[in-house]
């Protein structure tokens, strides 16, 4: 977790639409237009939440996210897409 981003519309120079065309050319075609549409409708709300809790103290906001990986020594696996779940026991089982 390197960054966050938060699209606001009305500090854009680009529409919604131009956005998310922007988007697909710098991925060169391979992300998904309706989820990149939908992070961007839904990140500000997003951000403004973690605001509220008291996250982005810091510059480097991904040091606010990785306090309480760290704190619970939970094991961080980076660049993995997840498809689907496997639940066994009730708890999700890791595949990897």
């Amino acid at each position: 977790m390197k960054g966050i981003f938060a699209f606001d519309a009305e500090k854009e120079d680009l529409n919604l639409d131009e956005f998310v065309a922007k988007v697909s050319r710098s991925a060169l075609g391979t992300n998904n237009n309706a989820y990149t549409r939908q992070m961007a409708e839904h990140s500000l709300a997003r951000v403004n939440e973690l605001k509220e809790w008291g996250f982005f103290d810091s510059s480097l906001y991904n040091k606010s996210f990785r306090k309480p990986i760290e704190d619970r020594n939970i094991e961080v696996q980076e660049r993995i897409v997840i498809t689907h779940l496997v639940k066994e026991n009730n708890k999700i089982k890791k595949l990897l």
